[in-house]
């Protein structure tokens, strides 16, 4: 070893030193030339230059043009658009002052907000200074990711009441995946009662109010409620042991016939009777359900005792809501032009035979 020392010559150290700099310079003018690389490829990319000749991407026209390796060439495309939106890394890329080793670990997590202190790492530190800085981030982001997602699983709720006019009052805190699905459906429903409402518009007279001018708030509350008949509709998902999925009213053949003060009917809501509705309410619902029949000793309801409860029976059979469908094709009302999501209605409630004569 100590012969090898001896022949070097003060003039050698100072070409050693020469080399040196000779290498890092030209290595500064290949991290430019990388950005300027980079910069065609994005835009290469972003006109689709590569679609033509069967090619997948733009990194499989670099593997094949270029003799980039296919996972390269794939890593050249991603950090070719992240500098689009980090113009400090991007201008220290253009400069020569960092390499492409250091900008590939950068561009994994670099935003507006912290590029600059993964700048600073990157020019005092090596690459594998970054590369770990990089990975300790993601792993400390990751976990944050999952406290919060954990978190937003716990505050999930979704409560009512019934307010003091019989109205049901909601509020719900949902995860953002469960929001986004939720939303998705809720404009789809209200999407399609605009529609239907705006179809209706079209078919009635300049004197008539419009229907399509009803509120998106009440649009999104009619939504909501075709979603819940939507699930109640599905045998599949119907829950077993008992009517879980029924809506109970209860009224009698008095109320169904004639009007009264306006609470002549109650729905069940969950053993405690206090939602009220009127008669014409209760007609409504009861034009189109299944329905039993109750026999029960004493005027007051809550404590009165059942002598017979009939078997279930639909109001308006099958056939005969079949018949309807082929006869009107959907809705009958005045004005109105609806063809799906349509329940048949008495002309005369309760007071006549269940056919066909007396159904639109």
């Amino acid at each position: 070893m100590d012969h090898l020392t001896a022949s070097v010559t003060p003039s050698e150290v100072r070409n050693l030193a020469t080399l040196e700099d000779e290498i890092t310079e030209l290595a500064a003018h290949l991290n430019a030339a990388t950005y300027r690389l980079l910069t065609l490829i994005r835009e290469f990319d972003e006109r689709h230059g590569w679609s033509g000749a069967g090619m997948k991407s733009c990194a499989h026209w670099l593997n094949w043009k270029c003799g980039i390796a296919l996972g390269a060439a794939r890593e050249k495309v991603r950090v070719a658009h992240a500098l689009d939106s980090l113009p400090q890394i991007r201008s220290a890329l253009r400069g020569g002052k960092v390499s492409f080793s250091k900008v590939r670990a950068m561009t994994r997590v670099a935003t507006p907000q912290n590029e600059d202190y993964l700048l600073m790492i990157a020019n005092h530190g090596t690459a594998a200074h970054v590369e770990r800085l990089v990975r300790n981030y993601r792993r400390v982001k990751r976990s944050e990711a999952l406290q919060r997602d954990k978190q937003h699983h716990a505050l999930r709720e979704l409560n009512w009441y019934i307010d003091s006019d019989g109205s049901y009052v909601l509020k719900a805190r949902m995860s953002p995946e469960q929001g986004a699905r939720f939303a998705q459906a809720l404009d789809a429903a209200t999407g399609a009662i605009h529609e239907e409402l705006r179809n209706a518009a079209e078919n009635v007279s300049a004197e008539t109010s419009d229907a399509s001018e009803t509120p998106i708030a009440a649009r999104r509350a009619d939504a909501l409620e075709r979603i819940a008949d939507s699930y109640l509709s599905q045998k599949e998902h119907v829950v077993t042991g008992g009517d879980r999925c029924t809506l109970h009213l209860h009224t009698d053949i008095s109320t169904l016939q004639a009007d009264g003060d306006g609470t002549e009917a109650e729905l069940e809501t969950g053993g405690s009777l206090s939602a009220n509705v009127c008669a014409e309410a209760s007609r409504r619902l009861a034009c189109d359900c299944g329905v039993v029949h109750w026999l029960e000793a004493g005027s007051d309801h809550v404590h009165a005792s059942a002598l017979d409860i009939g078997r279930r029976t639909r109001s308006i059979p099958p056939a005969i809501r079949r018949a309807l469908q082929r006869r009107d094709g959907g809705c009958r009302f005045p004005g109105c032009t609806a063809q799906h999501h349509v329940d048949a209605h008495h002309i005369h409630h309760w007071a006549v035979l269940t056919a066909e004569q007396n159904r639109a």
